[in-house]
């Protein structure tokens, strides 16, 4: 559980309510903080949004999983040579992960952020949509004009969101 006081984020654990782990904003917070996947998003006052690991203290890098021995057939006996195990490629943890990063919001955030596929989407009160996903070299950040103020916040399902503007457009974001 996240909360804000002042311009400092705290995050509680919800089995006890106490505290994991604390972090400075600099700036005050404009709405309230979402955990995304590994990350803590916090919109800030000014336009921009702060995020934080969810996990500060997670190990920085993966461990090889193993994946298990292929069982024998029936016909391979007691007398069957046993399978090596096989490495299985990590997923690649960004080295970037850990330190708290602040973005630049393009403008007042009209809401607060969203889940967007393995990413993260917000939109703005001028009418624009930022999207934040991740790939193999770090993260891309992705601009949708709307031409006008969405009516209300972009409904989002998976990785496609969709937007009304307040002149009356509909527009879907994949």
């Amino acid at each position: 559980v996240t909360v804000a006081r002042d311009d400092e984020l705290y995050a509680l654990a919800r089995s006890r309510g106490t505290l994991r782990w604390q972090e400075t904003l600099g700036r005050l917070p404009d709405a309230p903080a979402v955990q995304i996947g590994d990350w803590v998003y916090a919109p800030l006052a000014g336009g921009g949004i702060r995020r934080v690991a969810a996990n500060p203290r997670q190990a920085t890098v993966a461990r090889a999983a193993v994946a298990p021995a292929p069982k024998r057939s029936a016909k391979q006996g007691a007398r069957g040579r046993k399978a090596k195990e096989t490495p299985v490629a990590p997923r690649p943890v960004s080295a970037d992960s850990l330190v708290p990063r602040t973005f630049d919001g393009g403008g007042r955030l009209a809401g607060r952020p969203q889940p967007f596929g393995d990413g993260v989407l917000w939109h703005t009160g001028d009418g624009l949509i930022v999207v934040l996903v991740p790939t193999d070299l770090g993260w891309e950040r992705h601009e949708f004009p709307l031409q006008s103020p969405a009516a209300d916040a972009p409904r989002v399902e998976e990785k496609a969101a969709f937007a009304a503007t307040a002149a009356g457009i509909l527009l879907r974001v994949d």
